[in-house]
């Protein structure tokens, strides 16, 4: 129980149907790049399951250029709206952890001034 209360952070508890649900939208999903330059990309994520019936929350991990300031990135959808990261590190790479709902939409990561 010590190493499940020292890792707890990093644990999903969850029950057999939300736990079916993630892996079926996930196995389903699919990401693309839609565009990028030095400062920005967009990618599109593209879901295969029905948005009413699958909707846990997807988990994106991103490594960004090893140039990117962490604390200078932001993710947002299509709409601009920001969405929450948290940088880990893996490594010897910063990665970049969000959430995004199962819908076919793009979303971009930029580095801003």
């Amino acid at each position: 129980m010590e190493i499940a209360k020292e890792h707890e952070a990093a644990l999903w508890i969850a029950g057999m149907a939300e736990i079916y649900k993630y892996q079926t939208v996930r196995n389903a999903a699919k990401l693309g790049l839609v565009s990028s330059d030095p400062r920005r990309f967009t990618f599109r994520l593209s879901i295969g399951t029905d948005p009413e019936l699958y909707d846990q929350p997807l988990t994106i991990e991103v490594a960004p250029p090893k140039s990117w300031a962490p604390d200078r990135i932001a993710v947002q959808d299509a709409q601009g709206k920001a969405i929450a990261v948290r940088t880990m590190q893996a490594g010897d790479r910063v990665v970049l952890r969000f959430e995004i709902v199962p819908r076919t939409a793009d979303y971009t990561i930029e580095l801003n001034p």
